[in-house]
């Protein structure tokens, strides 16, 4: 079992303060979250007592119901289950909170990234806390994210489970649930949020919905970095064109597939396209420097275009695209580069091709 060693008296009963580990073989195969009537408690004589003063220290023990939950988990079908959960805990006096302390309401979104979770698919990873008095009563939370310019519901995430935050509990005392404060979830996106700025909601509420009796905390926007590349490299040498580099944008969400599309910019005429393959497109440093860009991780390419002497003296322009369509056109994002090369291919190059 684990959970604080020491508790307010009026807390101690509450199984929220405590999760209970289920090994085999030393190895953690599960972890449960007790419900209320899970836990009971027994004084240093073994007794049980339903009100615990701050003179005792107690043991917390899971019970017969509690026991019972536990084998009814659908993860452990097949394994055979010995309880042998207790704590021991010291019970202190509570601090009780003024009219101010209630009144009070922090938060912080410590960090957000995107990972990709299949060939169409992110999520983003959103972590920080939401510490409120008056979340007592309020025991679902739910994490909201709107569109910040129209205020639009993008999605909602709502759960009974919570981060364990002992470092505000320190940080604030006079908040009683503040070391259940915490939030570490991957919210799964759906096409068209990568290109809008995002407002996020932390929200406690009485009822599941969360759309009554609740209080919420809004976070400062954040902005999923809508489109942003670079052109490491472009040259040509001879007949052939060299472009490599990176184009990473959250619009990408259901565009897997990418191509570099080489212009012709004299004529407005495209002169080859060339597919992306997986074996060039891992760029780990651009992941680091844009951890909120869908894709970034998977944004470079290492490719060349084949000229003709026939494009002599004219201005070559590179594009990176992202589309929904395997050939390259359909629905597509495109990154215009503004570097430019001039072929001049020799002749004798030029009959050699033909």
């Amino acid at each position: 079992m684990n959970g604080p060693t020491k508790l307010p008296s009026n807390q101690v009963q509450n199984p929220r303060n405590y999760t209970i580990g289920v090994y085999r073989n030393e190895t953690l195969i599960y972890t449960y979250l007790p419900q209320l009537g899970d836990l009971f408690i027994t004084n240093q004589a073994g007794q049980v007592v339903n009100q615990p003063t701050t003179a005792d220290t107690c043991r917390l023990q899971l019970s017969q119901q509690g026991l019972s939950n536990v084998r009814r988990v659908p993860d452990l079908q097949g394994y055979t289950l010995q309880s042998n959960v207790t704590t021991t805990i010291q019970l202190y006096q509570p601090y009780t909170p003024n009219t101010q302390d209630y009144q009070q309401n922090y938060g912080s979104l410590d960090g957000y990234s995107i990972r990709q979770t299949s060939a169409t698919e992110a999520a983003i990873h959103v972590a920080g806390w939401h510490a409120t008095n008056q979340s007592i009563g309020r025991p679902y939370h739910t994490l909201i994210i709107l569109n910040a310019q129209t205020g639009h519901e993008l999605l909602r995430y709502t759960t009974k489970q919570y981060a364990s935050r002992p470092d505000l509990t320190r940080a604030f005392p006079g908040i009683i649930t503040a070391g259940q404060s915490g939030f570490n979830v991957d919210l799964q996106l759906v096409p068209g949020m990568g290109n809008q700025p995002l407002q996020i909601v932390s929200r406690w509420s009485a009822t599941q919905d969360a759309n009554s009796n609740y209080v919420d905390y809004w976070f400062t926007p954040v902005t999923l970095y809508r489109d942003t590349a670079n052109l490491d490299r472009f040259a040509i040498q001879g007949n052939v064109v060299y472009a490599s580099g990176w184009h990473a944008t959250s619009q990408s969400l259901g565009r897997p597939y990418h191509y570099l599309l080489l212009f012709d910019r004299t004529t407005n005429w495209e002169v080859q396209r060339v597919k992306v393959t997986a074996a060039n497109s891992a760029r780990p440093d651009v992941a680091r420097t844009f951890p909120g860009t869908y894709n970034a991780g998977q944004s470079g390419f290492n490719t060349q275009f084949t000229v003709q002497p026939a494009l002599n003296d004219h201005e070559l322009v590179v594009l990176s695209r992202w589309t929904d369509d395997p050939a390259g056109n359909g629905n597509a994002v495109d990154y215009w580069f503004g570097q430019t090369v001039t072929p001049n291919v020799p002749v004798d190059k030029a009959k050699q091709l033909d």
